[in-house]
């Protein structure tokens, strides 16, 4: 399952790209592969492209994992599909 929930991701992340638009893709505890994926997607749209890496329990990667679920549960949203 978590392979085509990623595919889908990196699509919808090629189809913003391809259009000239930024995109931010956030997860917890990606892989070192998973970075490597997300920099080539990115250049090749030659897009500029930034990846954070929290080691894991240090302050802030706890801080904000502890947090994740507070701040998204008080403000749900839907996510376009990109083209609608």
């Amino acid at each position: 399952m978590d392979a085509l929930v990623f595919e889908e991701r990196d699509r919808r992340i090629a189809v913003t790209l391809a259009a000239g638009r930024s995109a931010v893709a956030e997860s917890t505890n990606v892989t070192p592969q998973a970075h490597a994926r997300f920099v080539t997607l990115a250049r090749r749209f030659d897009a500029p492209v930034t990846v954070l890496r929290f080691p894991r329990g240090s302050a802030t990667s706890c801080a904000g994992t502890a947090n994740a679920g507070a701040r998204t549960s008080r403000r749900p949203r839907s996510v376009p599909t990109p083209g609608s």
